[in-house]
């Protein structure tokens, strides 16, 4: 792996800019979209009793059934 400043500068930028049109954008409309259409919303956040680590990816049978 790089370990130039820049190289880490734009990993960083990158992770912000993910943050910002995840959280702050995409997933509250994801939520609201899921709620009215009674699904279920499932994404990636860490959880204590992983140390930190981000879950494996899955796709919930519930996301495309209506309940």
């Amino acid at each position: 792996m790089a370990q130039s400043p820049s190289h880490k500068f734009g990993q960083q930028l990158g992770k912000l800019l993910e943050d910002i049109v995840l959280y702050d954008i995409l997933k509250p409309r994801l939520q609201q979209f899921a709620q009215v259409k009674n699904y279920y919303l499932d994404w990636q956040r860490s959880r204590p009793a992983r140390s930190g680590k981000k879950a494996g990816l899955f796709h919930s049978k519930k996301l495309f059934e209506r309940v």
